[in-house]
């Protein structure tokens, strides 16, 4: 069985300011990479619950099938109830702390 595919994370410190940018589809902002994590995880939640339920987000629409496969995973996960976050950061040695 293959590991999940995972988009990648990009993380980006100007300043004060954290952003965590994930396959260039959405991004988390904040003071520390706690609050950009929390943020993104926001946005995704948000992507991934429009796209199940039938909105079509121009960004999604123009992204692989892999990212939107992704995406309707996190859903899935979202609407059992279970863990977003290690999810979305599998790909990161460090996961930000929530």
């Amino acid at each position: 069985m293959t590991e999940a595919w995972t988009p990648e994370l990009h993380l980006r410190i100007h300043g004060n300011h954290c952003r965590l940018t994930l396959a260039g589809l959405t991004y988390g902002n904040g003071l520390t990479l706690q609050e950009a994590g929390q943020d993104l995880i926001a946005r995704v939640l948000d992507l991934a619950l429009g796209l199940r339920a039938g909105y079509q987000v121009t960004s999604v629409a123009q992204a692989d099938a892999r990212v939107v496969e992704f995406l309707w995973e996190i859903g899935e996960l979202a609407i059992r109830g279970e863990d977003v976050w290690r999810r979305v950061f599998a790909s990161s040695p460090n996961l930000p702390a929530r």
